[in-house]
C-alpha cells in the first residue's frame, strides 16, 4: 500500500474536529496495509512515561494493547526511544513482527504509534520511509496547539494593557512574597508573575507574558503513583532549561475589572522531594530485590522440571532403544575397547545358541573361523582409529558347529572429548548370499567357458567357409571373362551373387559375436566424418545404379569432426544406405547431415531418407532384433540374415550414440544416428 498524504490530509481537514477524530482516521488509514492485524495509538504521561490513552483499531485488540505495551518495558525499548527517533522493530512470539514509531515535540516522546503484522510480513525500507512521513504529517497536526500565534499574543497584549493600572499597586507586594505567583486568564495564557515564579520558571516576567502555563507543569496522575507519597496539590514544574523542580501548588479564582482569572501559588518542595526519593528508592531496591530472588527461585524451579522431563525422556527413549534391538533380526553387539563382547540383544542368541552369560567377556572374534584373532583385533582397531566405521565379512559358528556367514559392521563410540568409549558391531546375516555369489560364479565359469568354444568354433567356420568361398568367387570372375554363352553368364553370375550373399552374412555374423563379446575396445577419436560418408557413398553407386535408384548427396559440409570409432562407424552407415538400397525398388535414397545445438554439448545427425517399401508403426520395436526380418519364412522377398540394423543397434550402445526411425508403409523410412561433435 502506498499512502496518499494528500488524500490524508484532505480528510483530517474536513472531518477532524477533535483530536480523537484525528487519532482514528490515522489509525483506520494505517489500517489499510496488507499483513497489519492492528494499528496502537498511546498518549504518553510526561510525568511517568506510562500510557494515559490508548486508541486501538480494530477496537476488538484493545487488550492485546496492553500486553503489548508491557512488551516494550519487558525488552527495554523506551531507553532506546528517548535518544533515538527512528522506528524500532522486534519479534513476539504471539504477536508477530512489531513496529514501534516514536512521536516526539521538541525532541521529548510524548506517545508511540505501534504497528503489528502478522509473522509472515516485514517492512521492506521504501514502505518504513512512507509510514514515517505519514506519522510525521500526523505529529505535526497532533503538537499544533495555536493556529496563530500572533493573534493570540496581540489578544493577551490588548487585555493586558487594560489591567495594567487595576495591578500595578499590587505589584510590589507580590514581588516580596516566598512564594511564586503567577496570574493567567482563563485561557491559561501568563498575564502577570512575582518575581519568585519568575526565578522558578528561569524566564523574566517579560519572557514570561503570553506563554501557555501547560507549557511547564506536569500533573500526576495519583491513579498511577499510587505507591509514592503524593498529595492533591503536587505537581512538576518544567523549567525553560527543561530542568524539573516539584512543588505544591494552589489555585484561586480572582476577579479584577469584572475579568476572571485564576491565581497560582507555588512552592518549592525540591528539598522534600529528595527525602521521599530516597524513601522510595529504599523500597524499589527491597522490593527489586525481593523480585529478583523470587524470579531465581522461579528459574531454578523451572529449570529443575526440565532437568526431571530430559531425565524421562531419555529413560524412555533408552527403553524404546533396548526393544528396538531386541526385536532387530539384525546381531547387535555393544563392545569394550578390547572388542570383548559387554551386550547382545535376542538375535545374537538365537543365532548362536549361546546364552547371554556365555557370550559377555568373550573376544567378539571368537565366534568367527579366524585363524589368527590377535591379527584380527589388530586390523579392525587400527581401521577404527582412522575411520568412522569399518566392516568385513566373517564365516562364523554356533555352539551347535553350524557355520554361517555375516557381514560385520563396526562403529566407534566417543564421549563428549572424542575419546572411543567403546563399539557397536552389528553382523547381517549373508549366508544365502554366499550360496548365490558362489553360484554366480559356477555360472560365470561356465559362460567363459561356452564363449570361449563359440570364438574357436566361428573362427573355424570363418576358415573353412571364407576359403573355399574365396575360391568360388575368384574362378566364377575368371569364368566371366572367358565364357560367353548368355546362358552359362548368367549362371555364373548367380554363383558369384550367392558366393558374396554368403561371405557378407558370414562376415555379419562374425561381427555379432565380436560385438558381444566382453573384449571389445574401441579406439574413440576425433575424426572428420563427412570423407567417411562420402566413401561409403561412392562404394553404392553401381549398386544404386543397377537398381536404377538415385543416390542423393545432401551433405552441405566439407569438414565436421565427431567422436567415434572410425571402422564402426563406417560399418553403422554402411549397414544403413545397404538397407536403404534393399528395401528400395525404385525412387531414391537421400543422405543428409545437420547439426544440433544442446545446452551442454553439440551434436550430429546422419540421416539416410529411403523411398521403399517402409515399415508398419507396430513393428518399428521389432527392426533390432538380431535375425529377425518383418518378412519371414520361405518366400520371403529379401535375402540376408536380419543382422544389419542389429549390429548398427550394438554399435551405437557402445559408442554412446542414438538412433532414430520414422517410417510410414508404402512411404518409405528414414533412419538417423545422432553422435557428439568433437
Amino acid at each position: 500500500m502506498k499512502f496518499n498524504l494528500y488524500d490524508y490530509l484532505k480528510i483530517i481537514s474536513n472531518e477532524c474536529n477533535t483530536k480523537d477524530e484525528l487519532f482514528d482516521v490515522t489509525l483506520k488509514e494505517l489500517s489499510k496495509m496488507n499483513g497489519l492485524k492492528s494499528s496502537m495509538l498511546y498518549i504518553l504521561n510526561e510525568s511517568s512515561y506510562d500510557y494515559d490513552l490508548i486508541k486501538v483499531e480494530p477496537e476488538s485488540f484493545q487488550k492485546n494493547a496492553v500486553e503489548v505495551f508491557d512488551i516494550l518495558i519487558y525488552k527495554n525499548v523506551f531507553t532506546k526511544l528517548f535518544s533515538n527517533d527512528e522506528p524500532i522493530d522486534l519479534f513476539d512470539e504471539k504477536y508477530g513482527n512489531i513496529y514501534v514509531f516514536p512521536l516526539k515535540k521538541d525532541s521529548i516522546l510524548y506517545g508511540l504509534i505501534i504497528l503489528n503484522f502478522n509473522s509472515k510480513t516485514t517492512l521492506k525500507d521504501e514502505l518504513k520511509e512512507q509510514i514515517k512521513l505519514f506519522i510525521a504529517v500526523f505529529n505535526a497536526c497532533n503538537t499544533s496547539k495555536y493556529i496563530n500565534k500572533y493573534e493570540v499574543n496581540s489578544n493577551v497584549n490588548n487585555k493586558y494593557l487594560s489591567l495594567q493600572e487595576t495591578v500595578k499597586n499590587l505589584h510590589k507586594i507580590l514581588n516580596s512574597i516566598g512564594e511564586g505567583l503567577i496570574l493567567a486568564d482563563l485561557n491559561n495564557l501568563i498575564v502577570d508573575t512575582n518575581l519568585f515564579a519568575s526565578s522558578l520558571l528561569g524566564l523574566s516576567k517579560e519572557e514570561l507574558l503570553g506563554k501557555n502555563l501547560n507549557e511547564f507543569f506536569l500533573f500526576f496522575d495519583k491513579g498511577i503513583f499510587k505507591d509514592e507519597i503524593i498529595n492533591n496539590e503536587e505537581a512538576l514544574l518544567i523549567k525553560y532549561d527543561g530542568s524539573p523542580i516539584p512543588i505544591i501548588y494552589k489555585n484561586h479564582k480572582i476577579i479584577l475589572d469584572n475579568i476572571t482569572y485564576n491565581l497560582l501559588t507555588l512552592n518549592d518542595i525540591t528539598d522534600r522531594k529528595m527525602m521521599e526519593d530516597k524513601i522510595l528508592e529504599a523500597k524499589f531496591e527491597l522490593e527489586n530485590k525481593v523480585k529478583l530472588r523470587t524470579k531465581e527461585l522461579y528459574e531454578t524451579n523451572i529449570k529443575l522440571k526440565e532437568e526431571i522431563l530430559r531425565k524421562e525422556k531419555a529413560e524412555k527413549e533408552n527403553l524404546r532403544l533396548i526393544s528396538a534391538i531386541n526385536q532387530s533380526y539384525s546381531l547387535i553387539f555393544i563392545l569394550d575397547t578390547d572388542l570383548k563382547i559387554i551386550y547382545v540383544n535376542k538375535a545374537v542368541i538365537k543365532k548362536t545358541k549361546y546364552n547371554e552369560e556365555e557370550l559377555i567377556g568373550k573376544n567378539i572374534f571368537s565366534l568367527n573361523i579366524i585363524d589368527n584373532i590377535d591379527d584380527i583385533n589388530s586390523i579392525t582397531n587400527k581401521n577404527l582409529n582412522k575411520e568412522s566405521y569399518f566392516s568385513l565379512e566373517l564365516e562364523s559358528v554356533s555352539k551347535l558347529d553350524e557355520k554361517f556367514w555375516v557381514s560385520a559392521y563396526f562403529t566407534p563410540v566417543k564421549n563428549s572429548n572424542g575419546e572411543i568409549i567403546n563399539y557397536i558391531c552389528i553382523q547381517e546375516d549373508i549366508t544365502d548370499l554366499k550360496n548365490y555369489q558362489h553360484e554366480l560364479i559356477l555360472a560365470k565359469e561356465k559362460v567363459e567357458k561356452s564363449l570361449k568354444a563359440k570364438t574357436i568354433l566361428l573362427n573355424k567356420i570363418s576358415h573353412e567357409f571364407r576359403t573355399p568361398l574365396i575360391s568360388v568367387l575368384g574362378f566364377s570372375e575368371m569364368l566371366e571373362t572367358e565364357i560367353r554363352n548368355k546362358d552359362h553368364l548368367e549362371m555364373i553370375n548367380g554363383i558369384k551373387e550367392g558366393g558374396k550373399r554368403l561371405l557378407n552374412s558370414l562376415d555379419s555374423v562374425l561381427l555379432l559375436s565380436e560385438l558381444e563379446s566382453s573384449d571389445v575396445k574401441l579406439n574413440i577419436k576425433s575424426i572428420n566424418i563427412i570423407p567417411v560418408i562420402n566413401s561409403i557413398l561412392i562404394l553404392f553407386e553401381s549398386l544404386a545404379h543397377f537398381k536404377n535408384i538415385d543416390i542423393i548427396n545432401e551433405i552441405k559440409f566439407n569438414k565436421l569432426f565427431a567422436k567415434v570409432d572410425e571402422d564402426y562407424f563406417r560399418v553403422m552407415i554402411h549397414q544403413l544406405i545397404d538397407n536403404a538400397i534393399k528395401f528400395t525398388k525404385h525412387g531414391k535414397v537421400i543422405v543428409s547431415v545437420s547439426l544440433i545445438e544442446e545446452e551442454n554439448c553439440n551434436k550430429a545427425k546422419i540421416s539416410i531418407k529411403d523411398t521403399g517399401i517402409g515399415i508398419e508403426k507396430n513393428k518399428i520395436d521389432n527392426l533390432f532384433t538380431a535375425f529377425k526380418q518383418l518378412s519371414e519364412g520361405l518366400n520371403r522377398d529379401y535375402d540376408g540374415f536380419g543382422l544389419g540394423l542389429t549390429l548398427v543397434k550394438k554399435i551405437s550402445e557402445l559408442m554412446n550414440c542414438d538412433i532414430e526411425v520414422e517410417s510410414d508403409l508404402n512411404i518409405g523410412s528414414t533412419f538417423s544416428i545422432i553422435i557428439d561433435q568433437a
